[in-house]
């Protein structure tokens, strides 16, 4: 009878490592830190080219956007019941969260910030900057509450200010509950 060839394994020489300290650990990342720092490896390779730019004092800097993003994940995985919840109001929190963070990661791809909100909590609001003006057939220039016009010098057109200058217009602004119509008010015709 002939032995069957099997494969003959090699012994391991190779020497078990031991675990390291805390404080070995901590020195070791911190010089792994300090070498990709020195090679330019800041964690931008994934950031959109025209977000390297950005102060970072600006709230919308590459490095805040991408802690949040960890965050915001991090609230997700907590909130994940929530997302095949029996209450609406869960399902929609969990959906508003899940689509700001999809947006913020869009962002950080792109270099186009899609969301109306911006911050951790989303307590910040984006404002409009209106580029070109358009006018009405009177010649008074076309305006939003909220927007930024260059001819405002970078102040946000108010409400204050858009009442006066309807009013200038002869226009009244119907200030009831759930109206915005704006009527355009005719003279009073003297009775015959």
């Amino acid at each position: 009878m002939a032995k069957k060839a099997g494969k003959i394994r090699a012994q391991s020489t190779a020497k078990q490592r031991t675990p390291m300290s805390d404080a070995q650990r901590a020195a070791a990342s911190e010089r792994l830190a300090a070498s990709r720092l020195a090679r330019g490896h800041d964690g931008s390779g994934s950031v959109h080219k025209d977000l390297h730019g950005v102060d970072e004092e600006s709230p919308l800097h590459w490095k805040k956007v991408k802690q949040w993003i960890k965050e915001i994940q991090v609230e997700l995985n907590a909130k994940k019941s929530m997302k095949d919840s029996k209450e609406s109001k869960e399902r929609q929190e969990f959906i508003t969260l899940k689509v700001y963070q999809d947006n913020l990661k869009k962002y950080l791809a792109s270099g186009v910030y899609s969301d109306a909100r911006y911050g951790r909590m989303r307590e910040g609001r984006m404002l409009t900057i209106s580029r070109t003006m358009a006018y009405h057939a009177d010649g008074y220039p076309k305006r939003t509450v909220g927007f930024i016009y260059p001819d405002l010098g970078g102040q946000a057109w108010t409400k204050e200010m858009d009442i006066e200058q309807n009013s200038d217009r002869g226009i009244t602004i119907d200030t009831h509950a759930g109206s915005s119509k704006r009527r355009k008010s005719v003279p009073k015709q003297k009775s015959v």
